[in-house]
This record gives C-alpha cells, sequence and structure tokens, in this order.
C-alpha cells in the first residue's frame, strides 16, 4: 500500500487550510452551536461537514495502521507519529471543505426536506407488513390541546388545481389543507391539527409531494401505499423504509389522486374503515395518543414516527393561534 505522504492527490492547498480552520479549535464548535440556534439550515452544513471531517480521520487513521508494518523506524518515533496524526487530523478537516468525499452534500440532501430528492417519510401502508415496535411518548405531550380554528371558519374546503397546489411557505400550506384536515378530522371525531400535521411530515410541508410518471402532481399528502386492493391510478418512487431500526431505500407504489380533497377523502377511509386503526381513532382529541396508537398499528415504519409528528404538530398549532 502506497503511502499517504506521496499523494499527491490527498494534499488540500494551503488555501484550503487556511480556510478550513484548525482541528482543535474548540472556539469553533461553540460559534456553531450559537449559528445553529440563529440559522438551522446554515448550520446544517458546517454540522456536515465536521461529521465528514471524523469520517475522514477514521479512515487515514485506519490507512496509516494499516501501513505501519512497511514504515522504517528511523521515522517511526513517538515524536513523528504525534505531528503526523496532527497533520492528517487538519488535511481531514480541509479536505472535508473540499467536499473531496462528498458525505455532507448526501447528508444535506437527506436532513433537508427542502433540497431532498428522495419521498422524505418512510411509510408502512399495508395489513401483511410487520408492526413496528411500540414507542413511549413523554407523558406531558398528552397535554397538547385542541382549539378550534378561526381560520378555518373563515375559509371554505377548495379542490385545488395543478397550478395553485403549490405552496409558499408551511403557513401557507395550513391555509390552504387546514379546511380539508377540519372535514375529515369531524369525520373521523380527531383532532385536524394532528391530520394536519401528519401531512405536512409526510411531504414536507407540501413540498415534496410524491409525482407521478410524467411529472404531474399524485396529490397524495399521506402517502398511502398503492396495496394489492387499490384500483386506481399509482406511482412508483424510490421511499425510505426503517427495518430493524435502520433506513433502507427501496422502490415502491403509491397512490394518485385527482386533488387533494381525494387525498383526504380516501385517508379518512383508509383510517376509518380499518380495524386496525380503531384504537388510534378512540384517542379523539389526544392527539399524542392518537399519533402513538398509529404507529403502533403499524401506519409507519419509522420508529420515531410519531415524536417527529408531535413535533410538527406544535408548529401547525403555533400557526393556527397566530392567525
Amino acid at each position: 500500500m502506497a503511502s499517504l505522504s506521496s499523494s499527491n492527490q490527498l494534499m488540500p492547498s494551503e488555501q484550503a487550510l487556511n480556510q478550513a480552520g484548525t482541528f482543535n479549535d474548540i472556539a469553533s464548535l461553540d460559534n456553531l452551536r450559537s449559528a445553529a440556534q440563529k440559522d438551522e439550515k446554515g448550520a446544517l452544513r458546517e454540522v456536515a461537514l465536521q461529521f465528514e471531517s471524523i469520517f475522514m480521520q477514521m479512515m487515514l487513521k485506519g490507512m496509516r495502521e494499516a501501513n505501519a508494518a512497511f514504515e522504517s523506524d528511523l521515522f517511526n518515533s513517538n515524536y513523528s507519529k504525534f505531528y503526523r496524526d496532527m497533520s492528517d487530523q487538519q488535511m481531514a478537516l480541509s479536505m472535508s471543505e473540499q467536499g473531496a468525499l462528498g458525505l455532507a452534500d448526501v447528508m444535506i440532501e437527506q436532513l433537508s426536506p427542502e433540497t431532498s430528492k428522495m419521498t422524505p417519510a418512510s411509510v408502512l401502508r399495508n395489513a401483511e407488513s410487520e408492526r413496528p415496535q411500540s414507542i413511549t411518548l413523554p407523558s406531558e405531550l398528552n397535554a397538547i390541546s385542541s382549539r378550534s380554528s378561526r381560520l378555518a371558519e373563515q375559509t371554505q374546503p377548495v379542490q385545488l388545481t395543478e397550478q395553485e397546489a403549490l405552496f409558499s411557505s408551511p403557513e401557507d400550506f395550513v391555509e390552504k389543507m387546514l379546511p380539508l384536515a377540519r372535514q375529515t378530522a369531524a369525520a373521523l371525531g380527531v383532532d385536524e391539527k394532528a391530520i394536519l400535521a401528519q401531512a405536512a411530515l409526510e411531504t414536507g410541508w407540501g413540498q415534496k409531494v410524491i409525482r407521478n410518471s410524467d411529472g404531474s402532481n399524485s396529490f397524495n399528502l399521506f402517502n398511502i401505499k398503492a396495496s394489492g386492493d387499490w384500483k386506481g391510478n399509482q406511482s412508483r418512487v424510490s421511499t425510505l423504509e426503517f427495518e430493524s431500526g435502520l433506513p433502507v431505500k427501496k422502490m415502491a407504489s403509491f397512490r394518485s389522486y385527482e386533488g387533494f380533497r381525494d387525498s383526504f377523502d380516501d385517508y379518512r377511509e383508509f383510517i376509518g374503515n380499518s380495524s386496525r386503526y380503531s384504537d388510534a381513532v378512540s384517542k379523539k382529541d389526544d392527539s399524542a395518543g392518537f399519533l402513538q396508537e398509529l404507529q403502533r398499528a403499524g401506519y409507519a415504519t419509522d420508529p420515531d414516527y410519531a415524536n417527529k409528528a408531535l413535533s410538527v404538530l406544535r408548529k401547525v398549532a403555533g400557526i393556527i393561534d397566530s392567525k
């Protein structure tokens, strides 16, 4: 195996070293923590680069250990190892800044709903699939209230066209979808904000609704799969499923509708007419209990699905209450 010091491709430029900072700069971590509170999107890239740097350090360390048997004792003292390790750590940091591995870019794509090309939710919608492990939610989450929305009272449900099915922000998504969510919730006897939070989680606030093969909108807000008994249109796309707690990329078929109203209507029938989700529906205005029981019944394979939905629900409630 060739020595790392002889590889010109791995050596970053002096300018890159200056831009990357130093590997032992603890202050930069404090600055990153502060930046995350002010600008989550901007801090995400910095965190991803730090992760890639750590991975690069582990890789370089493994290569050094594998190459140790071929090194000369003359240049293999404790002092040389010490300074060599420092150099490797600094090199890993600068290489991550240059995107040498591309790992940071992949992490940013997967963790950013606005930029991800992959279906954000990993879902399980057929009775044949295994039920995931149940989860325990903090007791204080059950205290989430279900206050009525003045916005929903003022806005009548509409069937959005392809061009209208665009959402400029989470607030825009809530304003347009809340009337339909409220109708569906009334039919099921549950909290409309919990249903709206599910739709927001599944589609990244409407930014990542599944597309048909021709590029048109599937209007599938809840990412319900097209199982064997589904007779309507469907779309086959790449999605993430969780198996034994680990995400796995798979191809799956999802239902396609003529509009968002059809999506809500199908969700109402899918949840309301299935004994599988009867415990969830029985929770009524208990949003935390409703989402927890949906997960226990196998609605999603993500082991943290209910917690994520509750986090989105808090934002939904905040948007509604601000109107």
